[in-house]
Parts: structure tokens; sequence; C-alpha cells
């Protein structure tokens, strides 16, 4: 199938990919607080479509364990079995990326997050921990629908910080 579709089509060749689909690019995030200190650690990088493997372009939270949670909506349920997280480029990965867990839902909830998140079904978790650039693929054995997915950090002796997320 056509990954890419040019704007001119008189003029263009059709780009094939067997590449999947990545639900998660351009989703909506919704994060807890941003560690100002890391001004490029934005949440939006996490659903850009985009991963660097550098420093500059990971989501990073506060060291306040309620700030440690993201939650992505994909507008609609969609049906996936895989999410991949990749840790953040910098030895921090081991702390900033451990006891994680992974929870999907189709409503949002009705307490706030990060306790909230409960509400969610668990998809799976991550012990940890991560290594620079790790990626950590998280799989169902059979799929499941969703329209969010949150991501919530249970050791809060570190900041909170994940390189990339996708979905499949």
């Amino acid at each position: 199938m056509p990954a890419y579709e040019d704007p001119t089509p008189l003029t263009a060749s059709e780009c094939f990919s067997t590449r999947r689909y990545d639900f998660v690019t351009h989703a909506t995030i919704t994060t807890g607080q941003q560690n100002v200190w890391v001004p490029l650690g934005i949440k939006e990088n996490v659903v850009d479509g985009i991963h660097s493997f550098g420093g500059d372009d990971n989501f990073v939270s506060t060291l306040d364990g309620d700030a440690q949670w993201l939650v992505i909506d994909f507008g609609n349920p969609k049906k996936f079995t895989q999410v991949l997280l990749i840790a953040e480029a910098s030895p921090n990965a081991a702390m900033s990326l451990l006891k994680v867990e992974i929870r999907i839902g189709n409503t949002t909830t009705t307490t706030a997050p990060p306790a909230g998140l409960e509400e969610y079904t668990l998809f799976g978790k991550f012990p940890g921990p991560a290594t620079p650039n790790q990626e950590i693929m998280i799989t169902s054995n059979k799929p499941v629908s969703a329209r969010f997915l949150s991501l919530r950090k249970f050791d809060h002796q570190f900041i909170f910080a994940v390189g990339h997320i996708e979905v499949y």
C-alpha cells in the first residue's frame, strides 16, 4: 500500500513501504508536568512520527510522582497488538524508564490522572531498567481495541522520560 501520497499526483511516483501504520503519529497527547530544565523535551515529540535517537526529541517529566504519566488519544478506537517504547538516548534511561505500566481504554477516566489511569485495562508492563535507545516491544497475544493508551511510571526516584512510542 502507498505509504506517502504526493500533493501533486500527476507528476509524482508512488512510494511503497512494508512499514506498518503507526496509530500514535499525530494523535493527541496529555501528560503530567514537563520538566522546564529540558525545554526541548516536550510531549509532542512522542506523537510526531519522528525519532532521531538523539537527546532532544524525548518527553521529559518533572521529578514529582504525580507528573510521571502520559495519555495518548487516538481520536477513535484503534485495533492493535503491539506497543513499542523507545527509551531516551542518555545513560539516564536506566532510571527514567522503569516500572512502567501501559493501560488502554475507550472512555475518558472519571478521576483525573494519574490516579484515574487505574480505570483503564492493563495492556502490559515494563519493569526496566532501560538502556539508552532501547526498543521495548510490549505485545498482546490477541488484538485489542482502544481509543486511549496510557503510560505511568511507578518509580519516582528520577524523572520519567520516553524517547518515542509507536502502536501497531
